[in-house]
């Protein structure tokens, strides 16, 4: 049985999840932000987790197909209880960032997938599959604002990224970053500040996006 746990914190400098001993979770997802705060101010992050595999010693000890919206927003983490596994130490995950081309023919569908989430284009474009906002002195928009609305799911504009990891030596808990400062490190946000339909761009920020994913240090 899936349980989720949300945590508030004060703090962005690295949110990070954390759950109560008895709903302690076997997979986090830390959120990393920018160093330079007064330069980048996040105001939304978030994105579709699906498909989730979790690994021990290359054997597949867990599958989750639900869909899974991450709200990452300043001072929000969310972590994954899989009861199933509670004594497993798991050494790997592989796991989608996004809504795959079947699910996004389908046309719009309730619990995370509902359209109310805000996550969703219509039957053309489909799902967004990550979404960052926020403000930048150097964005010459109106209010020095920044919107990243990346999806698409058709030919070559299918934005769906899948990532593997793994650790040396197996852990109760699996904790992952999404290491934000590498995702604006490598952008130049005075010219490249708002992305919002599928096509070739869309597509090099969520490789981009799927980078940032990595063991926590």
């Amino acid at each position: 049985m899936l349980r989720i746990i949300i945590a508030v914190m004060l703090l962005c400098a690295s949110l990070q999840v954390k759950a109560q001993p008895e709903d302690k979770p076997n997979i986090l997802f830390n959120l990393v932000c920018p160093n330079d705060t007064n330069e980048i101010r996040l105001e939304t992050v978030r994105c579709y987790i699906s498909n989730l595999s979790l690994y021990s010693k290359g054997r597949l000890v867990y599958h989750d197909s639900v869909y899974h919206l991450l709200n990452l927003r300043r001072g929000v983490g969310i972590g994954f209880s899989y009861e199933e596994i509670s004594s497993v130490l798991v050494d790997s995950a592989q796991f989608n960032i996004g809504v795959d081309s079947l699910m996004s023919v389908s046309g719009a569908m309730g619990d995370d997938l509902d359209p109310e989430k805000g996550m969703y284009w219509a039957w053309q474009s489909g799902y967004i599959n990550f979404k960052i906002e926020g403000r930048c002195n150097k964005v010459p928009a109106r209010n020095h604002e920044f919107q990243y609305h990346i999806g698409g799911y058709a030919g070559k504009d299918n934005a769906l990224q899948t990532v593997g990891l793994h650790m040396l030596k197996g852990a109760s808990v699996l904790s992952i970053d999404i290491r934000l400062d590498e995702f604006f490190s490598g952008i130049d946000i005075s010219k490249q500040y708002s992305v919002m339909i599928p096509g070739p761009e869309a597509v090099q920020l969520a490789k981009r996006f799927a980078g940032c994913f990595k063991m926590a240090r």
